[in-house]
């Protein structure tokens, strides 16, 4: 601990924190003393966000350690450029496994499944699948926002039995009448209004150019009497396997792949290359 509190560099500091879960916490008698070191990391955001997330966790979990930013902190850095870095995959788990506390506010998680619904408009196809599944986990988590899913117009406006009176039928007119009421701008998880909103982006996402993302959204039409799914294997999902996935499905002998690429062999056909009008054309020029 005393050569944390020295000013360490940069790369310094990022070797510590990725060294933090599973060669240093394991082997501290006080493990809460870290706790204000990766807190400061954890503000630097990035890669240093990321690795003090891991310890934060390992502490709240296993030390009982009491930190009421974490979700705050956790929607700042669920943003589309932390979706597209090489350490994604890790975050998507931590984000994953945090996330599925059943104690948690629905006004929170209702804005982190609408985060999560607007990022899977924009970012790559493999977390695209990824988010999908998690907006999926939470709603079976929390029946509360099963209103994200399912929301008409009948049912909202008889039986509103929120604080807000006349301002939460107001924010649900504005929906109807197709302004979202939820303010992807706001830095607060718990006054984004996104309990008003609706996930009108999984129908978008039901058009998706890859098939394993339709897939994904499908889940969502129907009665979702399935279970959880299980969010390891797609963290770190990729292209590659995505189109391993496709091509499976086609049995040998009984189906073929569909493809439209077709070997040309050359620019010109050898009968055209020998022709007396292509050896005029070429003698032109």
């Amino acid at each position: 601990c005393a050569y944390l509190s020295l000013p360490l560099s940069k790369q310094r500091k990022l070797a510590v924190l990725s060294d933090m879960k599973e060669h240093i916490l394991p082997h501290v008698s006080a493990p809460w003393h870290l706790a204000d070191f990766l807190t400061d990391a954890f503000d630097l955001g990035g890669p240093f966000a990321l690795h003090a997330l891991q310890g934060l966790f390992v502490l709240i979990t296993e030390h009982n350690l009491d930190y009421p930013n974490l979700y705050e902190k956790l929607y700042s850095l669920l943003t589309v450029d932390m979706l597209h870095v090489g350490y994604r995959s890790r975050f998507l788990e931590l984000l994953g496994l945090i996330m599925m506390s059943t104690h948690l506010p629905v006004s929170l998680v209702a804005s982190f499944i609408k985060r999560a619904c607007r990022l899977a408009l924009v970012c790559p196809s493999p977390v695209t699948g990824f988010l999908i599944n998690l907006v999926y986990n939470l709603v079976k988590s929390h029946k509360e926002a099963m209103v994200l899913i399912h929301r008409t117009k009948a049912i909202d406006f008889s039986d509103s039995h929120d604080d807000d009176g006349p301002r939460s039928r107001k924010k649900l007119q504005k929906l109807y009448e197709g302004v979202d009421p939820f303010n992807a701008e706001e830095p607060d998880p718990a006054k984004t209004n996104a309990l008003y909103s609706s996930c009108w982006e999984l129908q978008i996402l039901l058009d998706h150019l890859n098939p394993g993302v339709r897939h994904d959204a499908q889940q969502f039409k129907s009665q979702m009497k399935a279970e959880k799914v299980k969010l390891d294997d797609a963290a770190g999902r990729t292209y590659l396997q995505m189109f391993l996935n496709t091509t499976h499905r086609f049995s040998p002998g009984k189906h073929s792949v569909p493809c439209t690429f077709h070997d040309g062999g050359g620019l010109f056909d050898v009968d055209t290359q020998s022709s007396p009008a292509w050896t005029q054309i070429w003698d032109a020029s």
